[in-house]
């Protein structure tokens, strides 16, 4: 007994579509038939894919205007393809004067400048904080590296009273 594998609808959808043209090999096409006799829905693409190809064949057959192909193509030569902006010469002829004027700014325009000394972030979130509320926040010690956990105890058990003051 030889059985047809089966098929799903998605691959049904992409045999009906071989079979239109026409490049449909034997055992596709009897798992297709297959598919067929129990779905409806393939069923009905399959004679929805006929009625098209039906129309498309009674069409006349109908010459091309003259110059036609000329029209498009100076079309298709006009407009810049997406590769001609990224062209690293065209950007550096159009930027060169923008990078000279930097250059000149960077130069004569700025002094020398020091360098800001490093600063850990809990030390940033206390100034912050402290800032801010006139006095350290007890969310504070959790950025603080050294903390004992009785201190983090207390101020977890007593962030609610100092917020409702």
């Amino acid at each position: 007994m030889n059985t047809v594998p089966t098929t799903s609808c998605d691959e049904a959808a992409a045999l009906v579509l071989r079979r239109m043209e026409g490049w449909l090999d034997g055992d596709e096409g009897v798992r297709l038939d297959a598919h067929l006799e129990t779905c409806d829905a393939c069923r009905h693409k399959l004679a929805a894919q006929r009625e098209v190809a039906d129309v498309l064949a009674g069409r006349p057959d109908r010459a091309a205007p003259l110059g036609f192909a000329t029209r498009i193509m100076a079309r298709l030569e006009s407009e810049p393809a997406w590769l001609d902006l990224v062209n690293w010469q065209i950007w550096t002829f159009r930027l060169a004067p923008v990078a000279a004027v930097l250059v000149v700014v960077a130069a004569f325009g700025f002094g020398p400048t020091e360098a800001a000394e490093p600063i850990e972030f809990a030390d940033l979130i206390s100034e912050w904080a402290a800032e801010e509320t006139g006095s350290a926040p007890p969310f504070s010690v959790l950025w603080q590296d050294d903390v004992s956990d009785d201190l983090l105890l207390e101020t977890v058990l007593t962030a609610a009273d100092v917020a409702r003051r």
